[in-house]
């Protein structure tokens, strides 16, 4: 456990708001545990204090030589300190800060959001990764995991021996635990993506969710201190999309502190199972906000670009928003990728440069045949 001064935490908390109502843009993202079944023993929101190993949700795929399957993993190891006396001054000293009255409605979303920010990360940390299922053979696979880095975090993708007798493997099962055993949950189920098919990459932020990114106060509020809102008629494109194969993949800049809350959100309103990309936000990215959204982009970009690249048979349908960078992100990957995107959406944000030249800028490049923008869901004609 290591403890830090209160004054540290305040800052904390006080650089995300103020960082969060200076930044032009702001992606958000989240876990939905319907793309495989991830339970976590215990959540974040347990009361306890005992280390928790957060597997957060992926995807295996067969390698381009059909010897091997490629599972992308990322782990969180934490201790939640849930009672811990200075995590507690420090949340109360924030809602001080903005205002926000005890016993309220948004009094109770902005504790619960703020205390993944405040958990005790454990660096440091090994663990070992159990594959098992169909082609895998016939006694489990084991991987050492780690370290993990100051965020408490580990990502590598896994490469394991792949020899499927006759119809490939649908998923495998996938359980992680601490070299002192101590469990992340019971084996989870993790889907095997097909080779060939479509997917659908798509934004989180006044894409599907409303976060209002022009308005700062507004983002603010709708980010840590109000329940997460769906933009209307969005779930029902993408269950539209869903329901005919279509494999979703939500790219963002959000923290991975709030994956877990915005998940739910998504799960909760309809939206497609996915996995998500997105990134760790640190205190010395609360001091830079112009580095922070380029390193948004630059993050946006590799993890679209990684995911062409994993998936060199698949087509691909980018969503996103007139209210930050997406159509010119967008337009890269277009021009980068050509024929393997397939289309391009862009929800236009009330208020936003929704612009013809703005949009004939950032897809100069791109048929005008392949790129849709829409301020109503409705108008838009799954693939």
């Amino acid at each position: 456990m290591h403890r830090t001064h209160t004054g540290l935490f305040a800052a904390t908390l006080a650089g995300l708001l103020a960082f969060t109502l200076s930044v032009p843009a702001y992606a958000g993202g989240g876990m939905n545990c319907g793309f495989g079944d991830f339970p976590f023993v215990p959540g974040l929101d347990d009361k306890t204090d005992h280390e928790v190993i957060r597997l957060f949700p992926t995807y295996a795929v067969v390698s381009p030589d059909g010897k091997s399957l490629l599972l992308p993993l990322r782990v969180w190891v934490f201790e939640p300190e849930h009672d811990d006396k200075l995590r507690k001054v420090a949340i109360k000293a924030g809602a001080q800060k903005l205002d926000i009255a005890d016993g309220t409605p948004e009094r109770a979303v902005y504790e619960r959001r703020m205390r993944a920010f405040l958990v005790d990360n454990e660096r440091g940390e090994r663990l070992t990764a159990t594959i098992s299922g169909r082609g895998v053979g016939k006694k489990p696979v084991s991987r050492n995991l780690g370290p993990t880095e100051k965020d408490g975090q580990f990502e590598t993708v896994l490469t394991i021996p792949y020899k499927p007798k006759k119809k490939g493997a649908d998923s495998v099962q996938l359980s992680i635990r601490g070299f002192d055993r101590e469990a992340a949950g019971r084996s989870v189920t993790v889907p095997v993506i097909a080779a060939e098919g479509i997917t659908v990459i798509s934004d989180i932020d006044d894409t599907f969710k409303v976060t209002n990114v022009l308005d700062k106060k507004e983002m603010a509020a709708n980010t840590f201190t109000r329940e997460f809102h769906a933009v209307p008629g969005m779930a029902r494109l993408y269950e539209a999309w869903a329901k005919q194969g279509v494999t979703f993949h939500y790219v963002s800049a959000s923290p991975w502190a709030l994956q877990q809350e915005l998940a739910t959100f998504a799960e909760k309103t309809g939206f497609p199972s996915a996995v998500y990309h997105l990134r760790s936000l640190r205190l010395k990215d609360v001091a830079g906000t112009t580095e922070f959204v380029r390193e948004s982009r630059e993050h946006k970009l590799a993890s679209i670009s990684e995911l062409f690249e994993r998936f060199p048979k698949r087509t691909f349908i980018l969503v996103g928003d007139s209210g930050e960078k997406d159509p010119e992100i967008y337009g890269e990957i277009a021009q980068k990728f050509g024929e393997r995107v397939t289309h391009i959406y862009i929800r236009e944000v009330p208020g936003a440069a929704n612009t013809k030249d703005r949009f004939a800028a950032a897809f100069k490049d791109v048929p005008a045949s392949k790129w849709t923008t829409f301020a109503d869901p409705a108008t838009v004609d799954p693939p």
